[in-house]
């Protein structure tokens, strides 16, 4: 979620040692090749925690699922036979699989993308206040 934020410093970093007044031409290749440097770590590191972020959530809405449909199955034999004479229930185990799947989706990749967002808009608005508090005043 602090990835843009982030980005956002290194960003203003770069601009800056890009209009900076070098010495030689030898100063400014290796400002560039630092920078270049900066943004591969940066990649690499945003690269590792999507990954980890997304798999994290994803193992978590799985296990929630299938423990959700476990309590479903377990409520469903807890009935008695009447329940089953009068109540059709071979439809239910469709329902539950197609409910689940759509449970497992939006705790999997929308929850993560949520808070990743709510991360992301708190953690940008820290930084432009960081940043430009000399101008509030």
């Amino acid at each position: 979620g602090m990835a843009f934020p982030a980005m956002a410093y290194i960003f203003a970093l770069v601009f800056a040692d890009l209009s900076a007044d070098t010495a030689s031409n030898e100063d400014f290749l290796e400002s560039i090749r630092n920078m270049a440097f900066t943004f591969c770590v940066l990649g690499l590191i945003l690269f590792v925690s999507m990954t980890a972020q997304t798999t994290f959530m994803e193992s978590a809405a799985v296990s929630m699922t299938h423990t959700m449909q476990r309590q479903w199955f377990e409520a469903l034999m807890r009935q008695d036979m009447a329940y089953h004479d009068i109540r059709d229930s071979t439809g239910e185990a469709t329902l539950i699989t197609v409910n689940g799947n759509k449970y497992r989706k939006g705790v999997g990749k929308k929850m993560a993308a949520g808070f990743q967002y709510v991360i992301t808009f708190f953690g940008g608005m820290a930084y432009s206040f960081a940043a430009t508090w000399q101008n509030s005043l």
